[in-house]
């Protein structure tokens, strides 16, 4: 696999040191999935290539499992695979809490716990 290719490319979060933290995570296979508000503009391909802040690292990444679920029944299981914080349900909530939270008001809605997530699962297929 190339890292030109006609894949989508994307990183995560809005700053470097958060971006280039979470693609170690992922590198380490500390983190195999991740969470977004369901308004959000959510590709579903099955194949893409995550990139550290700088773009001068690649992942090409498999989606396994995508499914939408309100925040207050986002499960332990599924807040330990995200590989954030200190891996308890409880960081997860209270560190996503704050960011879907500052999310929603950039939209113009209010956060609530009934909200909408999608939440992917996927794996690493190679470093390119």
């Amino acid at each position: 696999m190339d890292k030109n290719s006609d894949l989508e490319k994307w990183h995560f979060c809005d700053n470097k040191e958060d971006a280039d933290k979470l693609f170690e995570l992922v590198k380490s296979g500390e983190k195999t999935a991740t969470s977004c508000l369901f308004c959000c503009d959510y590709k579903s391909d099955v194949f893409s290539v995550l990139t550290n802040w700088d773009e001068t690292e690649f992942l090409l990444l498999e989606t396994t499992k995508v499914e939408v679920v309100r925040f207050c029944d986002v499960t332990e299981e599924f807040t330990f695979k995200e590989g954030e914080g200190n891996k308890t349900h409880e960081d997860w909530r209270k560190i996503h809490r704050v960011f879907f939270e500052s999310e929603c008001r950039k939209l113009g809605f209010e956060f609530m716990e009934e909200s909408l997530l999608i939440c992917e699962e996927f794996r690493v297929v190679e470093e390119i």
